[in-house]
């Protein structure tokens, strides 16, 4: 198993960058997300032991940051630790993940119903410009589904960046980088894996960002959360592939319809 870097400290935005673009992670980091991918994807079945020091022979290192990685990965939901037993795996449900797009979906569409409110310039260009560079991003060899996967998230954070709510935003970054949702799109692509879903995305970012500009909230809502119910649907369908797990059809919800009725009795 490899790891990107030696073991350091956090360095400051715009320093100590990784080929990604982002920070250099720490040894426990980059082994809670190789592990925690590896439980998410059904490599450990539900309740399995994990031993610290055969992940510390796999990687290389001491047990120490393999202990870090499992207390980071406890935080997540992803492992139970207990005291003078050990590390046991909690896999991810498809149930649980679709509850947290679904989640996901409603708070940014709140995001987007604030910022088609407000409407500041300077969010309104950003937003523009990111959803621009999406767009041209479909057909670029160069561009990775990690990489546009990434430049998806991008548009997301500047979304509820500029909503206006400060509580709402770090709420939906303490989500990123805390939970579970973070951790599945640093690993390996889960979407984005053709040049038609590409294209998809990037069509409803620019719905999404026209919606804004034109204060429509109800259109911005919509198709900020068709954004995130799609790639559930992606999501969900990829790692069913290595899963003999099936997702609850009610789960699978869509974006509210203008021309939905309440059906009477």
């Amino acid at each position: 198993m490899v790891l990107e870097t030696t073991d350091r400290p956090r360095h400051t935005p715009g320093e100590g960058r990784g080929s990604n673009g982002g920070r250099l992670r720490t040894l426990p980091e980059q082994i809670a997300e190789q592990l925690g991918m590896a439980i998410v994807e059904g490599a450990y079945a539900h309740g399995e032991r994990i031993v610290e020091q055969k992940l510390s022979d796999d990687y290389g290192v001491s047990r120490g940051p393999v202990r870090d990685a499992l207390r980071a990965l406890e935080t997540r939901g992803l492992v139970r630790i207990y005291p003078r037993r050990g590390a046991y795996a909690v896999p991810l449900s498809l149930d649980l993940l679709a509850d947290m797009f679904n989640i996901r979906a409603r708070l940014l569409g709140l995001a987007a119903c604030y910022l088609a409110r407000s409407r500041p310039p300077a969010g309104l260009s950003d937003l523009k410009t990111r959803a621009e560079a999406l767009v041209a991003a479909v057909d670029d060899p160069d561009i990775g589904s990690m990489e546009f996967a990434m430049a998806n998230g991008r548009l997301g954070a500047a979304l509820y960046r500029h909503c206006g709510s400060d509580y709402l935003a770090d709420f939906l970054r303490d989500q990123g980088d805390r939970s579970i949702w973070g951790l599945i799109w640093r690993q390996r692509p889960l979407d984005f894996l053709t040049t038609e879903r590409r294209r998809e995305s990037a069509t409803i970012w620019t719905e999404a960002s026209l919606a804004i500009h034109d204060g429509n909230e109800a259109a911005a809502e919509r198709a900020v959360q068709a954004i995130m119910y799609t790639s559930r649907d992606q999501v969900i369908a990829t790692l069913g592939q290595v899963r003999s797990e099936t997702v609850s059809r009610h789960k699978l919800i869509q974006p509210f319809s203008p021309s939905a009725r309440v059906r009477r009795t």
